[in-house]
């Protein structure tokens, strides 16, 4: 926890992203990485190989994008380094663990953006009375251009973009309908497809499609993770371990069911895509 709480404290952050969790997400992220990393391996492994194999399908080497960077424990920096002139990290916020990794890689640049443009929206709308009905809904990213991006990597976080939103507006409005929940939830997702559907470049999206808690007796239930999109068609698909017991829980193990998906340009991904 000591750690933990030095890294927090180290780590420059807007204001608006701390507000709503997103370093202390990305604290215990890295936390739990350090925690798992044995059990996260085959699934660490696959990741960077995806990402590796994605590079073959861009048509130039000039500029990759990782979109939520994170901790970079799934990302293969040094080799992307080696074969883009430029690669861009973006994510709220850099943990130093993550930019200490790249300071030799002179080409590695850390980009800050909300790549659902929400953290400013909401706390705004938190300020402004927390209505239901005034909900700001998830944008493009205005700072964020990718038209001459050779690669977009969007990896393993997908499922993630609508969870901090959703837990802020549930604070500030408990009264929040589940049927809104579930839309804006989707809604996030959607609009991250969309956006990487109008990349030019290449596009390598991996995320999660199921999530399974289980134990000795059995499967004791199954989670959508992507709020009813339906990715159409992958190329590989595997297991991830995320939360072995006693992670998560002392009487359950929680383990995801990962696709993978190449297109040559963004415009290929939106036939692979589609909202149930």
């Amino acid at each position: 926890m000591l750690r933990e709480s030095l890294t927090y404290l180290r780590t420059p952050c807007k204001k608006s992203f701390r507000s709503l969790g997103y370093l202390r997400e990305l604290v215990a992220l890295e936390a739990r990485y350090q925690r798992c990393q044995a059990d996260w391996r085959s699934h660490l492994d696959r990741t960077q190989e995806m990402i590796k194999k994605a590079c073959e399908a861009a048509s130039q080497n000039k500029k990759v994008a990782i979109l939520g960077s994170g901790v970079l424990s799934d990302i293969p920096v040094s080799f992307l380094s080696a074969v883009f002139s430029n690669v861009h990290l973006v994510d709220v916020c850099h943990l130093p663990q993550a930019r200490t990794r790249t300071i030799q890689l002179a080409n590695v640049q850390h980009d800050i953006v909300d790549i659902s443009e929400l953290a400013d929206p909401l706390i705004d709308w938190a300020k402004s009375g927390a209505f239901p009905e005034r909900l700001p809904w998830p944008q493009y990213p205005s700072s964020l251009d990718m038209e001459d991006a050779d690669l977009v990597i969007s990896a393993n976080i997908i499922s993630q973009l609508p969870l901090i939103p959703l837990d802020f507006i549930l604070k500030k409005s408990p009264s929040t309908t589940p049927d809104m929940l579930n839309e804006y939830g989707r809604a996030v997702i959607k609009r991250h497809l969309e956006f990487l559907s109008n990349c030019q470049g290449a596009v390598c999206l991996i995320t999660e499609v199921e999530r399974k808690r289980w134990n000795n007796r059995g499967i004791l239930d199954l989670e959508d993770p992507l709020w009813g999109i339906v990715i159409k068609s992958y190329s590989e698909e595997w297991f991830w371990d995320i939360a072995p017991i006693p992670e998560t829980s002392r009487s359950y193990n929680v383990t995801n069911r990962v696709c993978g998906v190449i297109a040559k340009s963004g415009a290929d991904l939106r036939t692979t895509t589609a909202s149930t």
